[in-house]
């Protein structure tokens, strides 16, 4: 600790778009520094990468297959701004600042996924991310080690993400004929399928339940159940002289089952389960969770397919969102010994917290700041 220690603690671990992050910087200096500002930083941008294959067209009847990779990256929250400011530089001791920072709305969920090709080698990889830093700005004093602090956000992909209950899902409905030789009518079969919830952890199962009412003269032939997952990236290749953002999807099933069918003239009612934390395969592992961004989505959707004969597939699909996982940095962390000697220090601008916030349940769980009884 010669040098100093920087440490962050926030209110909790996840929050939505509009929420207001409560917190605190704590600062030990053993020594005086003539650096004068300490800043905090808020970062948050989306970045999509992905090959792509195309011809390269030499002379009139020369064509060349080549791999290039389209990428973009955005900024959704950039704020860098002074905790604190000393002309003279900043004293030896141990200090608190307490802070808040309202973020902007509609932010898309946190991300990070990452695949190659096998057979190709062609790569693909986004990443959505947030993280809250502070540091005491060295500018002008290049002896001076840059002494810094970092952590995580978990940013969600909205309000119902951070709810511990979600409203029941609708119950989705369809139908089909069965008609032999294109006209013979042979009786219709009713579809409809419901599941327990619409958002769910990396760690739960997905419980559905299929209703297949089959009015008609044949068997049904089959029924398939998959989560299916939906990634869209978007991105420009430069290199190229593109200027327009163009869109890569990558399609998969992540998980399939294959409930029992239902004869003629009979009704059944269906109950799967999809285990998400049974997945193991590392391309269909759920390490991607919903989000919304400009240059990345990620969408889920529970599919529910019955085969008819003399028919087209009836088909059901309910979207549902997939959290990320918990905040396990925000989760594991405990204040260095020194932060019970900390002074609180006001700080004073757009950062700053009213006396009755401090002291509110916001500041409860963070050290040094009790609220009133």
């Amino acid at each position: 600790m010669a040098a100093g220690e920087i440490s962050i603690r926030t209110d909790k671990g996840t929050y939505i778009g509009g929420d207001t992050i409560y917190g605190s910087v704590y600062v030990c200096l053993p020594e005086p520094t003539p650096c004068r500002c300490l800043r905090l930083q808020i970062r948050g941008y989306e970045i999509s990468e992905y090959d792509y294959q195309y011809v390269e067209v030499s002379g009139e009847d020369t064509f060349t297959p080549r791999v290039g990779q389209r990428k973009a990256k955005k900024d959704l929250v950039r704020a860098d701004v002074k905790l604190a400011e000393n002309q003279g530089g900043l004293s030896a001791g141990c200090y608190a600042y307490p802070f808040q920072y309202q973020l902007p709305h509609n932010l898309p969920g946190v991300f990070h996924c990452r695949h190659e090709d096998q057979d190709s080698g062609r790569v693909w990889e986004a990443v959505i991310k947030y993280s809250i830093g502070a540091f005491i700005d060295n500018s002008g004093f290049p002896l001076e080690p840059r002494l810094a602090g970092e952590t995580p956000l978990v940013v969600l992909e909205g309000p119902e993400c951070q709810s511990s209950t979600t409203s029941q899902p609708d119950t989705q409905t369809a139908s089909g004929s069965v008609r032999t030789f294109f006209c013979i009518h042979r009786g219709d079969i009713l579809l409809s399928s419901t599941i327990d919830k619409t958002v769910y952890q990396p760690h739960q199962s997905i419980a559905i339940s299929v209703n297949i009412n089959n009015q008609a003269a044949v068997d049904v032939l089959g029924a398939t159940v998959k989560l299916i997952r939906v990634i869209k990236l978007l991105g420009v290749d430069k290199s190229r002289g593109e200027e327009e953002l163009d869109a890569h999807t990558v399609l998969d099933t992540i998980v399939e089952t294959c409930p029992e069918t239902c004869s003629k003239n009979n009704t059944r009612v269906c109950k799967v389960t999809l285990h998400l934390d049974q997945l193991n395969s590392e391309r269909c592992a759920i390490t991607a969770p919903s989000t919304s961004g400009s240059l990345v989505k990620c969408t889920y959707v529970v599919d529910v397919d019955v085969h008819v004969p003399w028919a087209p597939d009836i088909e059901v699909r309910q979207p549902l969102l997939i959290t990320p996982a918990p905040n396990h940095v925000w989760e594991r962390w405990s204040p260095p010994d020194w932060v019970q000697d900390c002074q609180t220090v006001d700080v004073t601008g757009m950062l700053s917290v009213p006396p009755d916030i401090l002291t509110s349940q916001s500041f409860s769980g963070i050290p040094g700041f009790q609220p009133l009884i």
